[in-house]
């Protein structure tokens, strides 16, 4: 999960770039793309930084995040081609929030600590 983090919020902050992405669908991504990185640096994963934020917060952002970037297009107008990033992060992002396993089995307990 940590990958596609990083992964994610990577791709989130370059897309505007690449795809000549201006005004709000810029600044959406651009939001969630340093949302995900930031939260990512601080989850309690293998991949984490700081390591201070339970797994199970982790997933319920990346759940949030997905519905946002989701709903963004139908609620603020956005359509075309500067919807379809929004949408497929969104989706990526809701994904990988309800699919992920807070800790895998052999964990130690400290990760499972809310």
């Amino acid at each position: 999960h940590g990958v596609l983090d990083y992964a994610a919020g990577l791709g989130m902050l370059a897309t505007p770039f690449l795809l000549g992405l201006h005004g709000m669908p810029a600044w959406l991504l651009w939001g969630a793309g340093a949302g995900a990185l930031l939260y990512a640096a601080l989850t309690k994963y293998e991949l984490g930084v700081w390591r201070v934020m339970p797994m199970n917060i982790h997933l319920g952002l990346d759940v949030l995040a997905g519905l946002a970037l989701l709903g963004a297009p139908f609620l603020l107008g956005i359509a075309g081609r500067d919807a379809w990033p929004l949408l497929a992060f969104g989706a990526l992002s809701l994904l990988a929030g309800l699919f992920t396993r807070a800790a895998p089995d052999d964990a130690p307990a400290d990760v499972l600590r809310v």
